[in-house]
């Protein structure tokens, strides 16, 4: 007959033809087990070997829902309650091989009510859930598992629905089964906080990346400053976080406030216009940040002349005198805040 893996595997073969399979549930019970056993009198064709029987549950062992003796109203009675030396140790539920299992934990907990098994076995051909029974004593520790499974496994990974199956070895007792259950169980939480840890670990770091992208801190604007080349050779003009930031965040920069004026400078026939703010004494040309009016015209200059070494920004650059409409060096503003002041 082979081990049990051996048997296990051979059996999920026999039974792969079934998981896309739209058959009903009977399909699913006769994978299982032999729903109605023969008369001990028939002389039966060998058959190749069921689940339970694979794992070792005996005849005694295993009832079926069509003759289980109990009558605790509808619903109540699983497919199959498996029993060793007349304790209960696992209950199987099937499902039809379409129907997705999904709701086995909550389907288990009403079997657990009456039928005192440490583990309950949820499956379609398809998938196979494990659930503990969390309303006993002996596993009342894990009740954030009752409506939790504590393991899982898929047809299509072979080795994995193995070794979930492999678990379900009839036991020696029924303690054992609960010892197995308590395993599982530790496992499960273990896994499902470190879930939990993962998520909030995550949620840490959407929420810090968001806050990043509402507003930029300033180290981290000063560091983008400091490792990307095209800011730092901007012509004349030391790059500021607050530029930056205003960049990031798709704003038009509000360079000087109110009080700017229209400033205009001329080189080889080129005429360039640019604002002035008379209160901060800054130069604003074309899309560059604010600068000093010396940087802000040989940035302007160098767009003719790119080897164009310096210029007097304060005499360069001219604004209209409202009083004679000529244009004058913005000299002539510095001089009059020098007097106010």
């Amino acid at each position: 007959m082979g081990t049990v893996d051996e048997q296990l595997r051979e059996w999920l073969k026999r039974i792969a033809g079934f998981a896309e399979s739209d058959g009903p549930e009977s399909v699913v019970d006769d994978c299982l087990w032999p729903a109605l056993p023969p008369s001990p009198f028939v002389i039966q064709a060998p058959e190749a070997p069921r689940l339970l029987e694979i794992l070792g549950y005996g005849p005694g062992d295993v009832a079926h829902k069509k003759n289980i003796p109990l009558a605790r109203g509808k619903g109540l009675e699983p497919d199959f309650r498996v029993t060793v030396q007349g304790q209960d140790v696992l209950v199987v539920e099937n499902k039809a091989p379409a129907v997705r299992i999904d709701d086995g934990p909550r389907q288990a907990s009403d079997y657990f009510l009456k039928v005192h098994a440490p583990l309950a076995l949820i499956f379609n051909t398809r998938e196979a859930m494990l659930i503990v029974n969390a309303r006993l004593p002996e596993l009342s520790e894990f009740k954030e598992l009752e409506s939790e499974f504590v393991m899982r496994a898929s047809i299509d990974r072979r080795p994995q629905i193995v070794q979930l199956l492999k678990h379900l070895t009839a036991p020696s007792s029924r303690a054992e089964m609960v010892d197995l259950a308590k395993a599982l169980a530790r496992k499960r939480v273990a896994q499902i906080e470190k879930e939990r840890r993962g998520r909030e670990r995550r949620e840490i770091i959407n929420n810090a990346i968001s806050s990043i992208k509402r507003d930029p801190p300033t180290y981290l604007l000063q560091t983008l400053i400091a490792n990307d080349e095209s800011l730092r050779q901007i012509p004349g003009v030391r790059v500021k976080p607050e530029e930056v930031r205003d960049a990031w965040l798709g704003r038009t920069p509000q360079w000087g406030g109110d009080g700017e004026i229209e400033v205009r400078g001329e080189f080889r026939g080129e005429s360039f216009t640019a604002s002035f703010n008379p209160r901060t004494r800054m130069v604003v040309y074309a899309d560059n940040p604010p600068c000093k009016p010396a940087p802000a015209g040989l940035c302007a200059i160098r767009t003719v002349e790119p080897r164009y070494k310096a210029v007097n920004g304060w005499d360069w650059w001219k604004y209209r005198d409202d009083g004679t409409g000529e244009w004058v060096p913005i000299t002539r503003l510095r001089e009059t805040a020098n007097t106010k002041g």
